[in-house]
């Protein structure tokens, strides 16, 4: 049986180019990483690799003082990736989303990261949210959860 040589050679290739990317963010090396990282998305473009890929050149962006672009990244990543990425993701978007002048996005992301990580305390904030909506006094109580 012949191994499949271009499967083998792409996933090396992202398999060096995420590593590299990873390693350059936390040498703080923004440039690098995601140099490397387009090298990755370039070998694995779709699924789980691809999104992971993606994020690092979103975060490298970020770290590049390059918002919008690091958001448009971020973003095309959060289909792919695994639950366990969510919310970190999520946040980083919310923190490019903020930066580029995009609030009410941010808000939203920053919202979605905290409603994954802690989806029982996310419900019940919402449910004491809506409380407070329809309370007559609810101003009177203070400011709620987390003030």
């Amino acid at each position: 049986m012949t191994p499949r040589t271009g499967a083998n050679d792409r996933f090396t290739t992202w398999s060096e180019g995420a590593g590299s990317a990873a390693a350059a963010l936390a040498a703080r090396d923004p440039g690098t990483a995601h140099a490397a990282a387009r090298d990755a998305i370039l070998a694995i473009t779709m699924g789980e690799a691809g999104a992971r890929a993606s994020l690092l050149s979103g975060l490298a962006l970020l770290e590049m003082r390059r918002p919008s672009e690091a958001s448009a990244e971020i973003a095309a990543a959060l289909a792919s990736l695994p639950v366990t990425l969510l919310p970190t993701a999520r946040a980083r978007l919310g923190e490019a989303l903020s930066t580029c002048g995009h609030p009410a996005e941010a808000a939203e992301a920053y919202a979605g990261a905290a409603s994954i990580a802690d989806p029982a305390g996310s419900a019940l904030r919402l449910q004491d949210g809506l409380f407070a909506q329809q309370s007559p006094s609810a101003g009177q109580k203070g400011d709620g959860y987390g003030c």
